[in-house]
């Protein structure tokens, strides 16, 4: 990055109330005639959005990096660009789900590790909204899981009679998805079957709990 732009942040999933599907990157000198007007020494930024509408921007570097999304070095003087999510360098999980596999009230749903609900993170809002888009869901799924991260969790009461939050098993998981999916014939004792239903359903708890409010 030169000296005016220091900073990287990535790309988001959605622009102007548009959802973004897809971004490409035009090295300097290889534009088209009807490109939009950025310095030449830049490299073009295209972000395509969903009602077929366009965005451009220019960078010194752009790449993407291992959670699969597009990272682009900004001017920290410009107010749009240095609100965009900034790039994350650890691999702590970023949403917690949490179980109950007790059959009566099987349930999943998810919050951010401090605990504060997923709507108050953007990125994590809007990966659990495609969880529950039309088609295929399981890609969507594997992104959260992989990329966002989960971190399965259960209440339980220990030796000591006392409750605590502890990391779901294996079993735990397969035993919550079967009480919630009982008329599914999925192989639910294959744990990343398991999770990805119970993705599913977090992220259909949220669906709820924003039409509630």
């Amino acid at each position: 990055m030169n000296e005016t732009y220091t900073e990287q942040r990535y790309v988001p999933r959605r622009l102007s109330g548009q959802r973004v599907v897809k971004v490409e990157t035009i090295p300097p000198g290889q534009r088209g005639e009807g490109d939009a007007p950025i310095a030449r020494e830049l490299i073009l930024v295209k972000v395509h959005l969903q009602d077929g509408g366009m965005r451009y921007y220019g960078t010194t570097h752009a790449h993407i990096d291992a959670s699969l999304r597009m990272v682009i070095a900004i001017n920290p003087q410009d107010e749009v660009l240095r609100t965009w999510e900034q790039v994350r360098t650890d691999s702590k999980p970023r949403l917690i789900i949490e179980i109950c596999p007790h059959e009566a009230v099987a349930d999943a749903s998810a919050c951010l590790p401090n605990g504060k609900p997923v709507s108050d993170d953007p990125d994590i809002t809007e990966a659990l909204a495609d969880c529950r888009g039309p088609g295929d869901c399981q890609p969507a799924c594997e992104y959260v899981r992989d990329v966002v991260g989960v971190e399965f969790r259960i209440v339980v009461r220990n030796a000591k009679g006392e409750y605590v939050n502890r990391l779901a098993t294996a079993e735990e998981k397969a035993k919550t998805a079967r009480a919630i999916y009982f008329d599914s014939e999925a192989e639910f004792d294959d744990e990343p079957t398991a999770e990805m239903y119970l993705i599913w359903e977090a992220a259909s708890r949220e669906e709820q709990d924003e039409d509630e409010d």
